[in-house]
């Protein structure tokens, strides 16, 4: 069973960039917001999983990036997160755990 454990909020994610899915984002739709966040959410671990990485993240509400590790001990933790995930240049960051 798949398991995401959630990390926090950063500043910085060293990671690539795996996806934008900024587009699918249909800001006004009348469904509460955050629904369509957890959406970009599964999104992006879909992504993840199929590279095999062990951690990513959501930017800017669709930007989907991934790593094989992350040491938060060593990023800068932030609070420009909502709805699981970051807003412009903060990471939200997810840990797979199969």
């Amino acid at each position: 069973m798949l398991l995401l454990d959630r990390v926090g909020c950063f500043s910085d994610f060293p990671s690539a960039l795996l996806g934008r899915f900024v587009d699918d984002i249909d800001w006004f739709l009348p469904l509460p917001f955050s629904k369509q966040m957890k959406k970009m959410v599964k999104k992006c671990s879909r992504v993840a999983i199929a590279k095999k990485l062990g951690f990513f993240a959501v930017e800017n509400y669709g930007n989907c990036y991934g790593a094989q590790t992350f040491s938060n001990g060593r990023e800068r933790k932030s609070t420009r997160c909502n709805f699981g995930v970051g807003l412009k240049d903060n990471y939200y960051v997810y840990k797979v755990s199969l």
